[in-house]
């Protein structure tokens, strides 16, 4: 059962805090359920919150629906556009050619006094407060993060492509960029968006989490690890067949703490009810938004998906991961020596 949502309480530094986040017409549904389950749970009285949603092409009835969605809570919703010039000749991900790098110049659009910024992907359902990220000491570093469930290290098979040739050549703890807690100052200080970018631009279209494998390149041994729940993978942890290595054992119990869900990966929550610890928890929220429930419209795929994740893949998780593993050790190198680039 989820954690129930809690009144407004005072204590915090009053102060406005501010949240950033992206979304398309595809995306509109999660993000009405980040931003409601964010303002359920916000506490201070006293520290406003303002959400900066980078708009990928929302329609007015969705933002209309969004807003609806979040009237009663303490939060503020501003949806912002931004300018895509310096992302031109970037490979798209998944069909979006600038959405998933929304999150490399949020900096440059907050006012010049914000002195930190939380960027929280729409894919996200949050179970606690999250006032406490406003104030974490992150050591002088410009961002903090929490380790990749899936991927956990530059080695692995969605890590940094071709990593022994990469900075030192060591294989470096991978953060997943989900959940940032950014140091505005020291993020433009140290220029994090220019390097990102730069990174980008030269590497091509080698990187496959792309933006994600940038920051954990340019940041690498520069970014204060988070308690791992601030950034669960809703579609792993608690099920039979993930073994985590480098994290606290795998006690159900304990991963039914996570402060936020994030259902990174291709099996999500809203288009089919998946196998997760966190899938009935989702769709109760669901129902707490304005949008229409596309659960409720299920096809045949959408319920061969079903029943390969809640049933079969136990069995089927170990060949997601060769293939996995096969695509990007020896499929991506051939590609790019044709020069067609992994797809």
């Amino acid at each position: 059962m989820a954690p129930a949502p809690r009144a407004n309480a005072g204590g915090a530094a009053a102060r406005r805090c501010w949240l950033a986040s992206a979304a398309d017409e595809s995306y509109a549904l999660p993000l009405a359920v980040m931003l409601r389950t964010v303002g359920e749970r916000w506490e201070p009285v006293g520290s406003p919150l303002t959400v900066l949603v980078v708009d990928g092409g929302l329609s007015q009835r969705s933002r209309e629906a969004i807003r609806l969605t979040v009237e009663d809570l303490p939060l503020e919703v501003r949806f912002v556009s931004l300018d895509t010039r310096r992302l031109d000749g970037l490979a798209p991900w998944r069909g979006s050619p600038f959405l998933t790098y929304a999150r490399l110049l949020v900096p440059g659009i907050i006012p010049e006094e914000t002195d930190r910024v939380v960027w929280l992907d729409a894919d996200t359902y949050v179970r606690s407060d999250l006032s406490a990220l406003w104030s974490i000491d992150l050591g002088g570093r410009p961002v903090g993060a929490c380790r990749d469930f899936a991927v956990p290290s530059f080695s692995s098979a969605l890590g940094v492509y071709d990593y022994e040739a990469v900075g030192d050549g060591l294989d470096h703890p991978y953060f997943n960029a989900g959940l940032l807690v950014c140091d505005i100052e020291t993020w433009r200080r140290e220029e994090v968006t220019e390097r990102t970018l730069d990174f980008l631009h030269e590497a091509g279209r080698r990187p496959v989490l792309v933006d994600q494998e940038a920051l954990n390149v340019v940041l690498v041994s520069k970014w204060h690890v988070l308690d791992p729940l601030w950034n669960v993978t809703g579609g792993l942890v608690g099920r039979g067949f993930y073994r985590p290595s480098t994290f606290r054992p795998d006690d159900s119990l304990e991963w039914r703490k996570a402060r936020v869900v994030h259902f990174s990966g291709r099996l999500k929550p809203w288009r089919l009810r998946t196998g997760s610890l966190f899938q009935s928890e989702y769709e109760a929220a669901i129902e707490r938004t304005r949008l229409p429930n596309a659960l409720q419209e299920a096809t045949v795929g959408t319920r061969l998906a079903e029943l390969y994740d809640r049933n079969l893949r136990w069995l089927g998780h170990p060949f997601e991961r060769a293939l996995i593993w096969i695509q990007r050790r020896w499929v991506a190198p051939w590609c790019l020596r044709l020069g067609a680039g992994p797809s």
